[in-house]
């Protein structure tokens, strides 16, 4: 870090204890007859040591500059996962038929799959 910037890092944290000293002197004034003042003046205190400490990583964190790596070794291989359905999602990949999808297209050829129903207005009959 450069000398200005540590100039400007303890004005900064010096102001804050000045803030700090006055807002004591604001918490003495406020809770005067109470009988938790000492409670009172230190979490003013815990109040001002944190703003001080969060000035600080602020200031001093904001120059950092992130370069990335070179890219490490690949891992091993997982298990393989179990097959998904290939009737609607495996569309891209090699697909295997199964006994169940050679007897539909089996069924579909000879018409025997129920489809969607029609109305024939002619007639006024349901067609399948």
């Amino acid at each position: 870090m450069k000398g200005t910037d540590v100039i400007f890092i303890a004005a900064m944290e010096l102001f804050i204890l000045l803030l700090l000293v006055m807002g004591l002197k604001t918490v003495d004034n406020f809770f005067k007859g109470d009988k938790n003042r000492n409670f009172y003046r230190m979490i003013a205190i815990a109040v001002g040591i944190n703003l001080m400490i969060l000035t600080f990583l602020i200031i001093t964190f904001k120059k950092i500059q992130f370069a990335p790596g070179p890219t490490g070794p690949r891992g091993n291989r997982g298990d393989k996962g179990f097959r998904g359905d290939t009737n609607n999602y495996n569309i891209c990949s090699k697909q295997i038929v199964t006994a169940g999808d050679k007897k539909f297209k089996i069924l579909k050829h000879q018409n025997a799959v129920a489809k969607v129903p029609s109305l024939d207005l002619e007639d006024d009959n349901i067609v399948f």
